[in-house]
C-alpha cells in the first residue's frame, strides 16, 4: 500500500464519526446537486445524539428530500437554509 492509500485508510470515517466532529454554532455548507453528501446529509439527525446546538446547515438544490429538513427535533440543533426555494425546501417549511 503506498503513502496515499495509508493517509486515505486512517483519515476514513462513517457518516456518523463525521458529524460528530461538529461542534456548536457550526455552519456547514453542502456540495450542491450532484455533489451533494447524500450519506452525510441522511443521517444529520445523529447531531441530536451528540448535544450539539446552534449549527446551520445552508444547501443549494437539494436531490432528495431528507427527513431531517422537518423534524420538530432538531430545532435549536440544527437550522437549514438554502440558497433556492425547491420543492425540498417547501415541503420542509410546511409543517415547521
Amino acid at each position: 500500500m503506498n503513502r496515499y492509500q495509508e493517509m486515505y485508510q486512517q483519515k476514513k470515517m462513517t457518516a456518523e464519526q463525521a458529524l460528530e466532529l461538529i461542534q456548536d454554532g457550526d455552519y456547514m455548507f453542502s456540495a450542491q446537486a450532484a455533489g451533494e453528501p447524500q450519506a452525510i446529509l441522511s443521517k444529520l439527525q445523529h447531531l441530536k445524539k451528540t448535544g450539539v446546538k446552534g449549527t446551520t446547515l445552508n444547501t443549494c438544490l437539494p436531490l432528495q428530500y431528507y427527513d431531517v429538513m422537518k423534524d420538530p427535533d432538531m430545532k435549536g440543533i440544527m437550522d437549514h437554509s438554502g440558497w433556492y426555494v425547491s420543492y425540498t425546501h417547501l415541503r420542509a417549511h410546511e409543517t415547521v
